[in-house]
């Protein structure tokens, strides 16, 4: 990621009660991210590499999100897409 680009947080996302900051935090990179093609597809390590955290932290942030139906994950042969459910 550039290091001019930003880290866009939907305001519905920001008064989820149901999601801690760092849910937000991710859920706004993968928007970011997610611009140009329409999903996202870094590696969890990509991820943890952006945001300075664990992988674990992104895991779980992940399973978290698509339990709530605010991200959906499309795996082919290739990579994975992470598509988001709450449109800005």
């Amino acid at each position: 990621m550039e290091k001019n680009n930003f880290i866009m947080v939907p305001y519905k996302m920001l008064d989820h009660p149901q999601l801690s900051g760092t849910d937000k935090l991710i859920y706004g990179l993968l928007t970011s991210l997610s611009i140009k093609t329409g999903y996202a597809f870094a590696s969890n390590g990509k991820l943890a590499d952006i945001l300075n955290c664990s992988k674990s932290t992104i895991s779980r942030t992940l399973e978290r999100l698509e339990q709530l139906h605010l991200i959906r994950r499309d795996f082919d042969k290739r990579q994975r897409k992470i598509y988001l459910g709450v449109v800005i």
